[in-house]
């Protein structure tokens, strides 16, 4: 409705005629009309040079990247359609070829290319280029339309789309420049975590790794806060920073409280997902690291009654912050009510220090992908178990995907001793909805007061818990977290995809045949897109029909594939059997029958 509105008044700015003494219309010329174009572009862009990754105005505002990711895209688009009728109006006018000439049509054509290369599948097929790309067309674009504004003759009458273009620019320079001051260089201790499975499956080598990151400074955080860093001696995308959640903290010395809702913090630790390009890197114990942040919203949890935090697959390590951050809140209360806080301090100081939040009940829902990403968060288990030691602010619930490769025993034992109660592990057959359904409905019929829900995950997953919320009758404050972790994509992480290999065949003479793809069924109605490839041929698969996850990591004794579930977004390896048509997950003895090609 607003962008509605916005387009609708730009279009009524565009054609707004004039009257003269008498009230009469005045036909408006064509350079006038190029002229209010040109001025309209100029106000649109603004805030689309901007920039919102790392924008320390939009930060200083509490402006979520959301929405301004949303406006930055409209406004361009507004912004090119405005400057493309802008040049076309003086094309016709027989216009002279001047150097501002020149460097407007310039400025035309990089715009039309930026917006060419920001379409979804273009911005897909490589992540790092893009986004290389997409800066040096914005800064030539830029550069130009600064010297087609200020070429203008006569000067008075470009004042109201130089101030604009000019006062963004200054903008932009300003807030690169204090960046480049308030990083931070430091050295991190790297730490591979590795499962007993994945320790026994030499093939598994993409371990997550956490750094332990010892600053020279303090630096204040906040919930939701988010860095990013980058990796030194990481090649060409070490200049584009990885964007991450601070997985633990150590505070400072003279620190034990959060003053202001944020704490001081001399030690910081991140999970890194151990990609292809920070392969080399993650192998040294030791790397040199900058840091640029903390950005983020801090969504005020404190403030509702009822907490529902939901994740998704690595997610958790996004949420978990979140919880440690409320039961550190909540433990010093009850410290400071039974004396054993701050003695020495005198008591009227003490209780003038508490937080008394409102919070009453922190229930996290967490949907695990594979089960060895519960070794990446034992550690602050242990955290929050010592924190919440009466058992009664922190309520777990993980749900793990019944593959074969982990039950409820295995995982519920390791579960901090005294919490099975509240911290419980239920391998579930549901869809994503349903399961979302069943557990968020039971805390919302169930928990007191206001409720507030925080989702992170994919893009679909946090569409179903919204519709989720949509649907009961409660209601709840809804919040996705800025930072959303999600698994490696094409040209991001430096892999290759199955489409960019030769397809070679391995024994079963159907599954190659004609445009390496065909349809795989099997007699429990899953449906397969399956492609083949050589250097460790891989499967990629789309689950359409109910969820399924195997988890295969044994090598089998026949020609064997690594096969990508796209609906779990996990891995398994399959044996394909030369001379027939099917193929087998050994661990749990599917079977996949070819059907004929499509």
């Amino acid at each position: 409705m607003i962008l509605s509105c916005y387009v609708l008044g730009n279009g009524l700015l565009f054609v707004r005629p004039e009257w003269d003494d008498g009230f009469r219309v005045i036909k408006v010329s064509p350079e006038e009309t190029g002229r209010r174009a040109a001025v309209l572009a100029g106000l649109n862009l603004a805030p689309v040079v901007l920039g919102g990754r790392t924008c320390l105005l939009l930060d200083s505002f509490n402006i979520s990247l959301q929405h301004y990711y949303f406006a930055h895209h409209w406004l361009a688009r507004l912004a090119i359609v405005e400057m493309t009728g802008h040049a076309a109006l003086h094309v016709q006018t027989d216009i002279v070829w001047t150097a501002q000439a020149v460097c407007g049509l310039t400025v035309m054509i990089l715009l039309l290319l930026l917006a060419a290369s920001s379409v979804v599948w273009i911005r897909r097929l490589h992540g790092v280029l893009f986004y290389y790309v997409h800066i040096t067309l914005a800064l030539c674009a830029l550069l130009l339309l600064l010297f087609h504004v200020w070429l203008a003759r006569p000067a008075g009458r470009s004042l109201e789309a130089k101030v604009p273009i000019s006062v963004a620019a200054a903008i932009w320079t300003l807030a690169v420049l204090y960046r480049r001051v308030r990083v931070r260089r430091a050295r991190a201790n790297v730490t591979v975590i590795q499962s007993p499975s994945e320790i026994a499956s030499p093939w598994q080598t993409e371990c997550p790794a956490i750094l332990d990151v010892s600053l020279f400074k303090t630096v204040s955080i906040h919930p939701g806060a988010y860095f990013y860093l980058f990796f030194e001696r990481s090649g060409w995308r070490q200049y584009r920073g990885e964007p991450m959640m601070a997985y633990g903290w150590e505070a400072a010395s003279d620190t034990t409280t959060w003053r202001w809702n944020s704490k001081q913090i001399k030690k910081l630790q991140f999970l890194v997902q151990n990609q292809e390009h920070l392969s080399a890197v993650l192998s040294r114990r030791d790397v040199a690291v900058t840091l640029d942040g903390p950005y983020g919203r801090d969504p005020l949890l404190h403030k509702f009654d009822t907490v529902v935090l939901v994740a998704d697959g690595i997610g958790i390590l996004a949420i978990l912050p979140l919880v440690i951050h409320l039961a550190e809140r909540s433990w010093y209360d009850q410290s400071v009510k039974m004396g054993t806080s701050g003695r020495g301090t005198p008591e009227h100081e003490l209780l003038a220090s508490m937080y008394r939040d409102r919070t009453r009940q922190v229930n996290v829902i967490w949907v695990m992908r594979e089960a060895r990403e519960f070794n990446w968060i034992t550690e602050r288990l242990d955290d929050l178990a010592k924190l919440d030691s009466n058992k009664s602010l922190v309520h777990i619930r993980i749900v793990t995907p019944d593959d074969g490769s982990s039950s409820e025993q295995t995982l519920t034992s390791r579960i901090p001793e005294g919490f099975a109660k509240h911290w419980t592990v239920r391998c579930s057959h549901r869809t994503i909805e349903d399961t979302l359904r069943k557990y968020m409905g039971h805390y919302l019929d169930t928990s007191p007061g206001d409720c507030a829900a925080v989702a992170c995950g994919t893009a679909k997953f946090r569409d179903a818990v919204s519709c989720v919320l949509r649907r009961h009758p409660r209601p709840t404050a809804f919040m996705e977290l800025e930072y959303q972790p999600r698994p490696p994509v094409p040209g991001d992480s430096g892999t290759k995809t199955a489409r960019d290999l030769q397809t070679q065949g391995l024994g079963t003479r159907a599954l190659f045949s004609r445009a390496n793809k065909e349809t795989v069924g099997t007699v429990h109605r899953r449906e397969f897109v399956v492609h083949g490839a050589t250097q460790r041929p891989v499967y990629e698969t789309s689950l359409d029909s109910g969820p399924y996850s195997p988890a295969v990591w044994r090598a089998p004794p026949h020609r064997t594939a690594d096969v990508h579930d796209g609906w779990r977004e996990q891995s398994m390896r399959a044996d394909v059997h030369p001379g027939v048509r099917w193929v087998t997950t050994r661990d749990i003895c599917e079977e996949f029958e070819m059907q004929d090609v499509l």
